[in-house]
């Protein structure tokens, strides 16, 4: 019997839909090129990619979902401009358009599906997080100790196994995402480093 054959032709194909999900964000994660430093730009397109992937393993509750799915950067222009890229090419999450929205200071009354937090903003990181509550929000940063301060998925950047440079790659705090009620694929676990 062929793999898969025992399965309903519905069945089968949201399996194959997922395996392909999986491979496109495993593929990403391994090769992801060695930058320096000095990339920051690709750096910048490589977090923009890897967050747009996020989207797709990772589930907001539908009834938290408005006509957009809303990305809020608090803090981090460069970044921003970079996630602007998403709008221009009219790409969607969770089936709707992303819009790109910047933050000042994130409020407890602001209605967003992810929020990045800005180098700048991290000296306030327990109050915005408290500020979130249990929120569906998934909150995303790039500095040292941030997943286990409690920041769902923290960006990092890792020797490269060659020792020429470094890899770009991401931790994922599981007890943070699940405070929040986003439910997340174990596809994404698997390629993630994970921080409790």
């Amino acid at each position: 019997m062929a793999p898969l054959a025992h399965l309903a032709p519905l069945a089968r194909l949201a399996l194959s839909f997922r395996l392909a999900l999986c491979l496109t964000l495993m593929l990403t994660t391994a090769l992801a090129p060695v930058v320096s430093s000095a990339d920051e730009p690709l750096i910048r397109d490589l977090k923009v990619a890897y967050l747009y992937n996020f989207t797709r393993f990772i589930d907001w509750p539908a009834d938290t979902l408005g006509e957009h799915f809303i990305i809020a950067v608090a803090a981090d222009p460069a970044f921003e401009e970079a996630l602007r890229s998403l709008e221009r090419q009219r790409k969607r999450a969770q089936g709707r358009p992303i819009k790109v929205i910047s933050l000042e200071q994130p409020g407890a009354g602001d209605h967003y599906q992810i929020l990045v937090l800005g180098k700048a903003v991290l000296g306030q990181l327990d109050r915005i997080l408290d500020g979130l509550g249990r929120r569906p929000v998934l909150t995303i940063g790039d500095a040292p100790g941030l997943a286990k301060r409690g920041v769902g998925i923290n960006f990092v950047l890792r020797e490269d196994i060659l020792g020429e440079g470094q890899r770009l790659r991401f931790q994922v705090n599981p007890g943070a995402l699940k405070e929040r009620g986003l439910k997340v694929s174990a596809e994404l676990y698997d390629v993630a480093e994970i921080v409790r």
